[in-house]
């Protein structure tokens, strides 16, 4: 079973609903002197910790959420000023900061 099925399965499972999801789960890999050092599993690693998981998640929750529930994505001060050595990081925050039309749907 995916982690997010899981994660929502047993919060149904306890309380019986939803009535607000926050995605906060990130990676942050070490900081890295230029971000060409910055490999490919790492890369997709973070963005599949901090992108793909929000959207599993939440697909999975919206079933068990009513009207007036709510999804919150948290980001990051690395969305605005992001530091080149977790420049991965970085862009998945952009992402969760951009993600309100994500949640206003």
């Amino acid at each position: 079973m995916h982690a997010g099925r899981h994660i929502v399965d047993e919060t149904v499972k306890k309380w019986g609903r939803i009535d607000i999801l926050v995605n906060n789960a990130a990676l942050q890999g070490k900081l890295v002197d230029k971000f060409e050092d910055i490999d490919r599993a790492r890369l997709e690693r973070t963005f599949h910790t901090n992108i793909l998981a929000y959207f599993t998640i939440a697909q999975n929750a919206v079933k068990h959420m009513s009207k007036g529930s709510a999804i919150i994505n948290v980001a990051s001060v690395q969305a605005y000023q992001p530091e080149p050595g977790i420049l991965d990081y970085a862009c998945t925050k952009v992402c969760s900061a951009d993600n309100i039309l994500f949640t206003y749907s």
